[in-house]
């Protein structure tokens, strides 16, 4: 999770249940969504972002399995 946001803070939020997957994932992106809006998305990038989503989400599915048990 930290190399799929770039954020140790991040990935330990979600661990701990301070934050959502999705709200990590924000979070991990702001810059990324002002560049996006500002000057126009890349289709590529989009489409690895979203590649890297799908893998956040099962890390973070994964995190919160091991919690409840």
């Amino acid at each position: 999770m930290t190399t799929l946001t770039g954020s140790a803070v991040l990935a330990l939020a979600v661990a701990r249940g301070f934050l959502s997957a999705e709200a990590a994932w924000q979070a991990a992106h702001v810059d990324e969504d002002f560049q996006a809006e500002r000057w126009g998305a890349d289709a590529e990038a989009m489409a690895r972002r979203e590649a890297r989503w799908r893998e956040f989400e099962a890390a973070g599915l994964a995190v919160a399995v091991g919690r409840a048990l």
